[in-house]
């Protein structure tokens, strides 16, 4: 384990989330013991304190991971949104998720490392990420050049490639809406970006996310 992280020799992160989801559903356990004194409101900041704070400590490692393994996780935050607002095992999810304005799981490390991005793409990231980030440069005048596209790297392996540092966060760039990454200031970027991930992960006649 190293900063609350555990790494094996094939980064699958597979006991790191068996720590994870054992941490959290041992806070939620000790929660529902209580959950019919206190109020919606205490119970969600309870819950955003031990278990959200626990799914998202460190999560940008976590992305591209297998789905099997983000479904995991997902099911950990589903059982959390369902005790804050006290809906049965098999209601539909979406409805509380959106209620509570959370990102499901698989947004929130894609969340975490497009706002590094932006950060570093206006100067305000640590040097050593500003240097990892390369503006999209064409060899000769294009209309690609305007959309402040980013650099995509080439891989030799699609698993391990594609998860790399410089290739994840250009490709994750590059799929943003251009009016997400024209946005004028980080607080405006942040906005922008989780109305797109919102619209993603509930798009209308969707009825359910990883219930």
């Amino acid at each position: 384990m190293l900063l609350g992280v555990i790494f094996d020799s094939a980064l699958s992160f597979a006991k790191h989330i068996d720590y994870i989801t054992k941490s959290c559903n041992f806070y939620i356990r000790n929660i529902g013991q209580i959950r019919q004194f206190i109020s919606k409101k205490a119970c969600e900041k309870l819950v955003v304190a031990l278990v959200t704070s626990c799914l998202d400590y460190c999560n940008s490692l976590l992305n591209g991971l297998s789905q099997t393994h983000m479904l995991r996780l997902q099911r950990v935050q589903n059982i959390a949104a369902r005790l804050i607002c006290r809906i049965k095992k098999f209601d539909h999810i979406s409805t509380s998720l959106q209620s509570l304005h959370w990102l499901p799981v698989l947004f929130r490390p894609r969340f975490k490392l497009l706002c590094i991005v932006f950060r570093a793409l206006h100067g305000v990231g640590p040097l050593y990420l500003q240097e990892l980030i390369c503006p999209y440069r064409p060899a000769c005048s294009l209309r690609s050049e305007s959309k402040n596209l980013l650099y995509v790297p080439a891989c030799r392996t699609a698993t391990y490639g594609n998860r790399l540092f410089t290739v994840e966060i250009a490709t994750l760039w590059n799929n943003l809406p251009q009016e997400v990454r024209g946005a004028a200031n980080l607080s405006s970027f942040k906005r922008l970006l989780k109305i797109h991930f919102f619209n993603s992960a509930f798009p209308q006649n969707c009825r359910s996310v990883c219930s």
